[in-house]
C-alpha cells in the first residue's frame, strides 16, 4: 500500500475532517446497538422491504 499527500484547501479539509469525524460516530454507535442486540424485529424488517419492492431470496 502507498501513502499520497496532498494539498487541500482549509475549507475541503475541514469538511473532510468532520466527514471522517460523523463516520467514525456513526460506526461507535453501531457497534454498541449490535453489542446491545438492539435490531429492528424481522417482521418490521419483512414489511420495510415489501414495501420497497425488495425480493426476500430466503422464502423463495
Amino acid at each position: 500500500m502507498r501513502v499520497m499527500s496532498v494539498r487541500l484547501p482549509e475549507d475541503l479539509s475541514e469538511q473532510l475532517e468532520a466527514l471522517a469525524a460523523w463516520q467514525i460516530t456513526e460506526t461507535q454507535q453501531a457497534i454498541i446497538e449490535a453489542e446491545k442486540r438492539d435490531f429492528v424485529p424481522d417482521d418490521e424488517m419483512q414489511a420495510r422491504f415489501k414495501r420497497m419492492r425488495v425480493i426476500n431470496h430466503d422464502e423463495n
